[in-house]
């Protein structure tokens, strides 16, 4: 399967923000480790990833989306959805926040995701 990696608006405009130009190198650095994971039996990026919350949603369908931690001070949220019909996997990065911001971030993506699809149970 192809790999497909997607940028929403908020999370470019927020590693945009950034000033040091080594914490975005970092972050890039830990994208690409992330991909490479997926391409290669998904350890590195499951052994990472975090579901603050649990959505209900309909068809017991599981959540698709994730957080991590990838600094001390840096949290990430991004989903990974794979695509049989066009044989791809998408992974798809939200937004980049504080530490402090994760789950909070993460429910309002989820939330919004999840309302859009009409997949909310």
């Amino acid at each position: 399967m192809k790999l497909q990696r997607t940028y929403s608006p908020e999370f470019e405009n927020a590693l945009n923000s950034l000033v040091n130009p080594d914490v975005k190198r970092s972050i890039q650095q830990k994208l690409d480790d992330y991909s490479e994971s997926i391409k290669n039996g998904r350890g590195l990026f499951y052994s990472e990833a975090l579901q603050p919350y649990k959505f209900k949603l309909k068809y017991n369908a599981e959540s698709s989306l994730f957080a991590f931690l990838i600094s001390d001070n840096l949290g990430l949220i991004a989903s990974l959805d794979d695509d049989p019909l066009f044989d791809q996997t998408i992974f798809n990065i939200y937004d980049l926040v504080s530490k402090d911001q994760i789950d909070n971030a993460y429910f309002r993506i989820g939330q919004q995701i999840y309302k859009e699809e009409s997949m909310l149970a």
